[in-house]
């Protein structure tokens, strides 16, 4: 990113939300805007919701599988 990689077309993916959340703490204040940093289940729910899907009878049921089917059937 400090050689001009635009941190909207980065994902970084962690296998916990407490590892995305250390990451993003130590990255403090170069930590840009538009850098997605998270677990795959929630990248998958960030596409969907910029689509214009509700995720959130899914998130509250916690099947957190089904969002992977739903970007498949969503391109």
């Amino acid at each position: 990113m400090r050689a001009g990689a635009d941190p909207t077309k980065i994902a970084v993916i962690t296998f916990t939300n407490l590892a995305a959340e250390t990451l993003r703490d130590r990255l403090g204040a170069d930590y840009p805007k538009g850098l997605f940093v998270g677990t795959i289940h929630a990248l998958a729910n960030l596409l969907l919701v910029r689509a214009g899907i509700k995720t959130e009878k899914v998130l509250k049921q916690e099947r957190f599988d089904e969002l992977f089917q739903m970007v498949e059937e969503n391109p």
